[in-house]
């Protein structure tokens, strides 16, 4: 039985499934900064990103993300999506896949043939979010993409294909919630605050008296808050950030020079950067790329 409990922190979205359908498969490419808000819905959720890249936060998770991977929200966990492209270009438009489903209504349904044991299984695990990448990832949102397509049976068949390849797939990984350390939920949200300022501005000259202000604390305070709750210093947090954004663009933007990248995403000293990302990602940011 899937226990829903509301974040009183996030907006309650009302998923609308069609009367004909187990499944309500969409495509998005209409996406604003205004409507990516911070959510939750009963409904467990398979999604992916087309066209897009930033960071999420799941629950709490902050976490950098590209076009790669599939990721299934279980119900009730609250999300959002802060995309670099919608930041830099208003305009830009974001492509994302989702299916949304009533989890008891599916699984009661497979569990009346034995031939689903394996689908079962993985729904009754799936208590925290988790992301499908590699082939598996390919295969399913080739899967997702033929949905909008179909109606019916059809329809079904492919969403049980997709539901036996998470069960199968080794290309799984878990986000695991209670990394988050938070007290409560005020905390959560004043984090999300937080974090939503950091990556806007992380670009520019920004440090802690800039958030710190921006939360009405004092920076020490601040500072102790920041760390209590997800056990990173404000400084790091925000290096991370910086080096996460610069992953993605040594990949996906091979004009820019390494200098370039660091400027870019906000650090003054490109031997600073170098260091950093050596560090973090354990290869020169050349080698990265």
């Amino acid at each position: 039985m899937n226990t829903f409990h509301q974040d009183m922190f996030a907006v309650l979205e009302h998923v609308i499934i069609p009367d004909d359908s187990s499944l309500l498969v969409r495509y998005d490419q209409e996406a604003t900064i205004e409507a990516l808000e911070y959510h939750q819905h009963r409904e467990v959720e398979f999604q992916f990103t087309e066209s897009g890249y930033g960071h999420r936060i799941i629950g709490g998770v902050l976490e950098p993300f590209d076009s790669q991977g599939v990721l299934i929200i279980p119900s009730g966990v609250p999300h959002t999506w802060i995309y670099e492209n919608l930041r830099n270009n208003p305009a830009y438009r974001i492509q994302e896949y989702n299916i949304q489903f009533d989890l008891d209504l599916v699984t009661k349904r497979m569990a009346s043939f034995p031939e689903f044991s394996e689908g079962v299984s993985f729904f009754d695990h799936l208590k925290e979010p988790c992301e499908i990448s590699g082939q598996d990832a390919v295969r399913i949102r080739g899967l997702m993409k033929r949905m909008l397509h179909q109606d019916g049976v059809d329809r079904l068949i492919s969403f049980f294909q997709i539901v036996k390849i998470c069960s199968l797939s080794c290309l799984i990984r878990q986000i695991h919630l209670e990394q988050t350390n938070f007290d409560n939920l005020q905390k959560q949200s004043r984090i999300h605050e937080a974090y939503a300022f950091m990556n806007e501005h992380m670009c520019e000259n920004i440090g802690i008296e800039d958030v710190s202000q921006r939360m009405n604390m004092s920076k020490t305070s601040f500072c102790n808050f920041f760390k209590r709750a997800t056990g990173k210093t404000f400084t790091f947090a925000l290096n991370e950030m910086r080096i996460n954004r610069a992953a993605m663009l040594l990949t996906n933007n091979t004009d820019l020079s390494v200098a370039d990248i660091a400027y870019s995403v906000g650090f003054n000293s490109p031997s600073r950067f170098s260091h950093l990302f050596r560090k973090m990602r354990g290869k020169a940011p050349k080698s990265y790329r």
